[in-house]
């Protein structure tokens, strides 16, 4: 069922600020915390962003995914959608294409300190794989 979806393409808007995050202005936010966002895609119930890092090391590498989980909390907070976001990295510090995800339910923990910091970072970085 799922790969029978279609993807539909997310164009970056700007936040408008009426307390309501849209998958576009999650791309914005992407973007204006410097991943270098290639394309967004709603997917079914998740959304795909497909960045180029920037990493040269495993450190900076983390450094990205907690910045697109920071992110994606963020939206999940003002009310955006999508039951994950799923991060799909070309171009890594050592040329291994990778994917990651975080879930809503994951954000809305973290939101509700049912996870602290620590552990939301360390559940996102365990669904990494190669792909």
């Amino acid at each position: 069922m799922r790969g029978e979806q279609r993807e539909r393409p997310v164009e970056t808007m700007e936040p408008n600020g009426d307390g309501t995050s849209s998958a576009g202005e999650l791309r914005w936010l992407l973007v204006d915390a410097g991943i270098d966002v290639g394309e967004m895609v709603s997917h079914g119930d998740d959304l795909v962003v497909r960045y180029t890092s920037g990493a040269t090391s495993l450190d900076e590498h983390n450094r990205e995914l907690v910045e697109v989980t920071s992110q994606f909390v963020s939206h999940v907070q003002n009310d955006g959608g999508g039951a994950r976001l799923v991060a799909e990295v070309n171009d890594r510090f050592d040329d291994v294409e990778t994917q990651y995800h975080v879930t809503a339910e994951w954000a809305n923990a973290y939101l509700n300190e049912e996870m602290s910091s620590m552990e939301i970072v360390n559940t996102v970085a365990r669904t990494e794989r190669t792909r």
